[in-house]
């Protein structure tokens, strides 16, 4: 049963195209690990009803636009890698929020010459 999926590990693996939409339809979903592929565009705001994840891996892909709000809604998310991308803007509030509780790891590209986000909470910049 597809509904029962909790790891999902498909880091290192050149994949191309854009991050799948199918995804927030696996509930039992923990781990997503995409990182250090070639997925492009945005990331969908869909992913904030993977109310179980902890581990989002979208690092060392070629993913652009802002981080959605609804990533906020992600309670239980203990790490979140977004750094070595052309995402902008400033991290959703919701997110910083979650450091309050799991979330020990958030890293995105906010340091440099020309940082892509802005982010006041996270734990390593780029």
């Amino acid at each position: 049963n597809l509904r029962e999926i909790v790891d999902i590990y498909l880091h290192h693996n050149k994949l191309e195209g854009t991050l799948p939409d199918a995804l927030p339809k696996l509930p039992a979903l923990k781990n997503l690990r995409l990182n250090d592929n070639n997925l492009s565009g945005t990331i969908p705001a869909e992913y904030g009803l993977l109310t179980q994840l902890e581990y989002l891996y979208l690092h060392n892909n070629l993913l652009e636009g802002t981080i959605p709000d609804e990533l906020g809604a992600l309670t239980t998310l203990f790490r979140l890698r977004m750094y070595g991308n052309s995402l902008r803007g400033t991290i959703p509030r919701g997110i910083c929020h979650l450091r309050d509780l799991y979330l020990e790891e958030l890293e995105a590209d906010c340091d440099g010459i020309r940082p892509g986000i802005e982010c006041t909470c996270c734990t390593a910049c780029f």
